[in-house]
């Protein structure tokens, strides 16, 4: 059943600093890292620590372009994973140039003069797994998943600071989750849910706050955690959301929680966030 009330999501607006600011964020991060982590492609000799680190710096550039849109108040995720896909395609040229530096002691600014340096190592191979050298075919192979796994990383992470923001247009400024309300509440049955559903606030303060009847012996019951959000300038932002949260126990035995969101940032009026929190 479909939520009746409107839900926050992200105007989608582009301011042009923010998109430039966030794109030379992650250019300099490139930069900065890229020597480094053509160092450690060159100088360790171990295939799969190297996987570790091709993995944190597509992370590490993409969430540098995230962080500065952040920043610079870029509403648009689709802007904002484009200009993670520029910047992995920059992470990947310098790292390359880099590299080929250290490989060859000359420096390939130009792509395709690199191009012609990668294909006459790739004839001999530059490194060694057990007995096998990849060459050819096999090399190209894994240098494309390297750069694929780098500028997909990038595009991704670029969104990691956005998707969960909540924005005030009428105060321009992002809502602090920090400074957010959070209450654990029993877990709603059927007819409080599809009374919440069909658009019935006041149902809300009928969530009573949590107690386990379960022995301490048996897995818990399940709860509700209820997140409110408010801008504290105008206060007339208000966002609520309730996920559900049901315990389990994994291989090892251990007790986990897994999480359900059943309401993602209803939009409520002020009297309402004043009588929840």
């Amino acid at each position: 059943m479909k939520h009746v009330l409107p839900t926050y999501s992200l105007s989608g607006n582009t301011d042009p600093n923010g998109a430039v600011g966030a794109l030379a964020a992650g250019l300099i991060s490139c930069l900065l890292l890229g020597p480094l982590y053509a160092l450690l492609v060159f100088y360790v000799p171990f295939i799969y620590i190297l996987f570790v680190f091709t993995l944190a710096y597509g992370i590490l550039v993409g969430k540098s372009v995230g962080w500065a849109a952040l920043k610079g108040n870029l509403q648009n995720q689709k802007i904002a994973v484009l200009l993670g896909f520029v910047t992995g395609l920059f992470a990947v040229y310098v790292q390359w140039v880099i590299w080929l530096y250290l490989q060859e002691g000359a420096w390939f600014f130009n792509p395709m003069e690199g191009m012609g340096a990668l294909q006459n190592l790739a004839l001999q191979g530059v490194w060694s797994l057990n007995s096998w050298t990849p060459t050819g075919n096999s090399l190209y192979g894994i240098w494309a998943l390297e750069a694929a796994v780098i500028v997909s990383l990038s595009s991704l992470m670029s969104v990691y600071y956005l998707r969960d923001s909540i924005y005030c247009e009428e105060c321009k400024q992002w809502l602090d989750d920090q400074k957010q309300e959070e209450s654990i509440v029993s877990l709603p049955n059927e007819e409080l849910m599809n009374r919440i559903y069909s658009g019935d606030l006041e149902a809300f303060k009928k969530l009573r706050t949590y107690k386990n009847t379960q022995s301490d012996y048996e897995i818990p019951d399940p709860y509700a955690r209820l997140t409110l959000n408010q801008c504290p300038q105008c206060k007339n932002l208000n966002v609520l959301s309730l996920i559900k949260c049901s315990y389990y126990t994994n291989a090892e035995g251990e007790l986990q929680v897994a999480e359900d969101t059943l309401i993602d940032k209803l939009l409520i009026d002020n009297l309402l966030y004043q009588a929840l929190i």
